[in-house]
């Protein structure tokens, strides 16, 4: 982890809230590394990755209600991630929505 990441995390609600549920140093230390993977390539942080998530649950059957799904899986998908770093980015994203009261459909990324 780059030394700016986890603090760049703590400037964040939604990253301080879920931070403090994950009790094991390495486990924190690589979901930390991959979640910041996944926020700089969908280009937002992790309060407006919870906002997304709320507009989604806001909209419920039309386009937007599983946008926080579809966007995860898009990047899993289509960034030619090898299989444990997709399984990484999984776990620690649905482990970030889960500790904001915010999961994600079971159904999401599942094909990994």
């Amino acid at each position: 982890m780059t030394d700016d990441t986890f603090p760049w995390m703590l400037t964040f609600t939604s990253a301080k809230n879920w931070l403090n549920t994950i009790r094991s140093e390495r486990t924190k230390e690589v979901y930390v590394l991959r979640f910041k993977q996944y926020c700089d390539a969908v280009g937002k942080n992790p309060d407006e990755l919870i906002a997304f998530k709320i507009e989604g649950l806001k909209n419920v059957a039309s386009e937007k209600e599983f946008q926080a799904e579809s966007l995860l899986n898009d990047y899993l998908y289509n960034n030619n991630l090898n299989s444990n770093l997709q399984n990484a980015v999984l776990f620690s994203v649905k482990s970030f929505y889960k500790a904001n009261w915010r999961e994600l459909n079971s159904n999401v990324g599942s094909n990994t």
